[in-house]
């Protein structure tokens, strides 16, 4: 285990980062001397259209590679400007969540004092295909331990082929049920918002919904206290900022509302002894999907490189304090290396300025504008050269 947790996430990455040949993240001074990128890799489809609009032309040569499938970044990819992403099921993210909630308050009918965890037990929630476990990225002070009260949702490989829709059954709510998102503008959430409307047999109007500014931890707080003075049988909050989760769990305790958190998770707060459950996706398996999509499209088709070749990448992280951010990334360098292994291809992760890395970005906090300005900061110096025949 490392020294201290908070310094880890402070320091974002920096031990982990040294392992694969990197140093301090900073930001964007746009004086970079170093060799232009090569590849773009996003933890979110929001951040990689934003790269994707900075770019315009240039994109369709920079292979720029997403998470989430969203139906704006789905048409980038059908135009030729982004080249994949990962499919984070928003459907199913909305199902579990309902389907979770729907099963906790009939159980609450018949017991008052039922844990949500306990509700889960004669539910498909409590298979092993949904179990927490161990993220084998990394080094061992960054391998993650499993803890109870989570349940995580598989990523899949997105093919553009495939325009399957999978149908969930409406859900029953059998009490009053407050929603707290993060944003109002991120377009994964937005849509699992939407999907757990429709999923909610109507109980779930636009008036369940607070939405924050996706940046004002004290504001959503101050929003999530006030729900709780209306005692809802049930708050679904997503949070503007995953450290907040023990302050707000408090909270909750105090005024005893059974509270599902999702898509925003304290990697460090332990959910076990709280009347409360995080649902979220694979920590790692979005990234080990992207890393496997880099090393394939380096050894083949249009962006296929010589032997000897050095890429350069530029990670839009998302978030500094976001575990899916942080094993996501260390899940597709594993990957990407694992998959380059006897080709002679490097992905560079030196390129230096006064001494500190600067491929990775977590200031653009899953926006699409703020990783636009980035990117048209980056366009003079170093600059984006296409890899692509």
């Amino acid at each position: 285990m490392m020294t201290t947790r908070k310094k880890i996430i402070t320091l974002a990455l920096s031990v982990v980062l040294i392992v694969f040949a990197m140093a301090t993240l900073v930001a964007c001074t746009g004086k970079d001397a170093g060799a232009p990128y090569n590849i773009i890799i996003s933890n979110n489809d929001d951040m990689a259209l934003g790269a994707v609009a900075a770019l315009g032309d240039q994109a369709s040569g920079i292979p720029i590679i997403g998470v989430d499938a969203t139906t704006p970044a789905v048409e980038a990819i059908k135009n030729g400007k982004m080249y994949g992403t990962v499919k984070q099921e928003v459907a199913g993210m909305a199902d579990a969540i309902l389907d979770i909630a729907s099963n906790f308050l009939s159980a609450r009918k018949d017991d008052p004092t039922i844990n949500i965890i306990d509700s889960l037990e004669n539910t498909k929630w409590n298979g092993d295909k949904y179990k927490d476990v161990d993220v084998t990225v990394g080094v061992d002070e960054y391998n993650y331990k499993a803890k109870p009260n989570k349940v995580r949702l598989p990523y899949t490989e997105f093919d553009i082929n495939d325009d399957t829709v999978e149908n969930f059954p409406n859900k029953t709510l059998d009490g009053t049920v407050q929603v707290v998102l993060y944003s109002d503008t991120d377009a994964f959430i937005n849509t699992v918002a939407t999907a757990m409307q429709n999923q909610s047999s109507g109980a779930l109007n636009t008036d369940r919904f607070i939405k924050g500014d996706g940046k004002d931890q004290a504001n959503q707080t101050t929003k999530i206290e006030a729900a709780l003075v209306e005692k809802p049988d049930l708050l679904i909050v997503n949070l503007v900022d995953p450290k907040a989760t023990d302050d707000v769990v408090k909270k909750c305790d105090a005024a005893n509302v059974p509270v599902i958190f999702f898509n925003k998770e304290d990697r460090d707060f332990d959910y076990k002894g709280h009347n409360t459950l995080y649902i979220g996706s694979d920590l790692d398996g979005g990234g080990h999907i992207q890393g496997e999509m880099v090393a394939n499209l380096l050894k083949e088709g249009p962006f296929k490189v010589e032997s000897g070749t050095v890429i350069r990448p530029l990670i839009l992280y998302g978030q500094q304090d976001h575990a899916d951010a942080l094993y996501r990334t260390l899940s597709w360098i594993t990957f990407a290396n694992k998959g380059l292994e006897g080709t002679g291809i490097k992905i560079d992760f030196e390129q230096k300025i006064n001494g500190n890395v600067n491929v990775i970005h977590p200031e653009t906090d899953w926006n699409l504008g703020a990783a636009q300005k980035l990117v048209e900061g980056l366009m003079t110096s170093p600059g984006f050269k296409s890899i692509k025949k």
